[in-house]
């Protein structure tokens, strides 16, 4: 009878080592999780402000192609009027100005 008390104390012994281990590893995963869940969170916060960046860059650019297409017009359509050569010239530039800044965002 001691030999089979002894035989379940140490049986009970080694699933409390067996639970200990189960608990520890569970702890460990419960922690890898947290950490994983924090840094989706973030990924995703910056997936949300980069968004957030590229539909505020779409608008400035489609606003920029407004201007642009509004200077093309006004640069090919006839004038009634003869303009200087040096307002023509400032029209140009700011045609080119405004070209570079449309490349430039949707670079």
């Amino acid at each position: 009878l001691e030999s089979e008390l002894a035989k379940q104390s140490k049986w009970i012994s080694a699933l409390e080592g067996d639970l200990k281990t189960a608990e520890s590893r569970a702890e460990q995963f419960q922690a890898t999780g947290l950490a994983a869940q924090k840094e989706i969170e973030m990924t995703l916060s910056q997936l949300q402000a980069s968004s957030s960046e590229v539909l505020t860059r779409n608008t400035r650019i489609k606003q920029l192609e407004s201007k642009l297409l509004a200077l093309e017009s006004k640069t090919v359509q006839p004038k009634k009027m003869k303009h200087s050569s040096s307002e023509g010239s400032i029209r140009s530039s700011k045609l080119a100005d405004l070209e570079r800044q449309v490349e430039t965002l949707v670079k």
